[in-house]
């Protein structure tokens, strides 16, 4: 099996893991009305051959968009230097007034530094503009590919696999939970005998103490996978501006429609973000155009993700496809 040319099944297993990334293969295969043996096979296969991987992304107090834009020729040199950093989640190279746009994951405190000396000193890099994240109404973590249907989505979901604030709670993290995270920051699908094991806590322990940095959304599990795998070939960042009294409300509508991955309110000189997939171009031309939400904005202005080094906290392989108009 190719890693990028796989059935209905092999679309089905990403979705499964896309609602809850740690369940069984015995569990997705009862929902998908599959033998365990052939869902257990594909899946890992899918796993082993990073067409889909799962990820624990550590979230932090605070979360901050970063667009830069780059001397002729050096975007890729951003980009790259963006994704080598471990407190990434997301680097891209897009379309528009900018060359690449990154998603930082620090604390307060270590913004100052790293907008004024770290980001200027990558080669290349002209200007660079911050936006901090105020509120999410949507994450990658939530978005799914739209094919399995509402009964298995539900049968399928967790009480800890979904996102349920920002920021996450100010918790003080233990040893045992910075090893806990380690751990599924490599794999998230790693069992708690495995995490026992490689963080040297009891089972019991690897299972409470997970349970509870998801539950308090310090630890968010993500399977990271190319759109353009599920059929979407155009990926966009929609960068609208609204007044204050419209923000929550184009924010809602658009976190309920299934072609948003992303949606969140920003400071800076836009209010709103929104990470969209399509099929094709003339999708994404009617969806800012047309749509309800689209009234009740002062303007938008959209770039295309035409390269994305880095998804959900994962650097690519060099192999790995990346979006294609």
């Amino acid at each position: 099996m190719s890693s990028f040319h796989f059935d209905q099944l092999g679309r089905h297993i990403i979705e499964a893991l896309q609602v809850n990334g740690r369940a069984s293969w015995r569990s997705i295969a009862d929902v998908l009305g599959q033998p365990e043996r052939t869902v257990a096979r594909y899946g890992t296969e899918l796993l082993d051959n990073g067409t889909v991987r799962v990820v624990g992304l550590h979230a932090q107090q605070m979360h901050t968009i970063v667009e830069i834009s780059t001397v002729p020729g050096a975007s890729n040199i951003a980009v790259e230097a963006l994704a080598r950093r471990t407190d990434t989640s997301f680097s891209y190279n897009v379309t528009g007034r900018s060359d690449c746009v990154a998603e930082l994951l620090q604390s307060p405190e270590r913004l100052g530094d790293i907008l004024a000396l770290e980001l200027p000193a990558i080669s290349g890099v002209t200007t660079i503009e911050a936006y901090p994240v105020l509120n999410y109404f949507r994450t990658t973590a939530s978005w799914r590919a739209g094919l399995l249907s509402d009964a298995q989505v539900a049968e399928l979901s967790s009480d800890f696999n979904e996102v349920t604030s920002y920021p996450p709670a100010d918790i003080e993290l233990s040893t045992r939970d910075s090893h806990v995270l380690d751990v599924l920051a490599r794999d998230g699908r790693a069992s708690y005998e495995s995490i026992s094991r490689r963080a040297g806590i009891s089972e019991s322990t690897a299972r409470r103490r997970t349970e509870r940095l998801i539950q308090d959304n310090v630890l968010q599990i993500r399977a990271v996978v190319e759109p353009v795998l599920l059929g979407y070939a155009v990926q966009a960042f929609l960068w609208i501006r609204a007044k204050p009294s419209h923000v929550d409300d184009i924010g809602s509508q658009l976190a309920q429609h299934q072609c948003v991955r992303y949606v969140a309110a920003i400071g800076g000189r836009y209010q709103l973000l929104a990470d969209v997939v399509f099929q094709t171009l003339a999708e994404l031309y009617t969806f800012t155009v047309q749509a309800p939400w689209s009234h009740q904005t002062e303007s938008i202005d959209t770039s295309l993700t035409v390269g994305a080094r880095k998804r959900g906290g994962r650097i690519k392989d060099a192999t790995y496809p990346i979006n294609r108009l």
